[in-house]
């Protein structure tokens, strides 16, 4: 079933669990089970923290070698989305947060 990302008004993105897909301007993005995992989350609640995305992903909190992981899957994703005009930022002591980047593609 398709879910819908409410906060990101400008571009229109659509999302399948079952599938790991992403539509985004009726384009499909096909990710692994850590980078859809951390999409999702995102989609669905816009902001997570460390703590938050490690327990989304490996079902335990977020210690050093967690965190890491963690970081390395936001960067690439990061990458993935770009094109699509996305991009996931760092909050500084609050966490990762899902933001359209369409005002800042060159």
């Amino acid at each position: 079933m398709l879910k819908r990302c409410t906060f990101i008004t400008e571009i229109t993105i659509t999302y399948d669990d079952e599938q790991r897909l992403v539509f985004i301007n009726s384009r499909a993005l096909r990710l692994g089970f850590c980078q859809y995992t951390l999409l999702a989350f995102l989609l669905a609640k816009q902001e997570g923290n460390d703590n938050a995305l490690s327990l989304a992903l490996y079902r335990q909190g977020a210690d050093h070698s967690n965190k890491a992981l963690v970081r390395k899957n936001i960067s690439k994703l990061r990458s993935r989305l770009r094109t699509y005009g996305l991009d996931v930022r760092r909050v500084h002591d609050r966490g990762y947060r899902l933001v359209s980047a369409v005002g800042e593609l060159v």
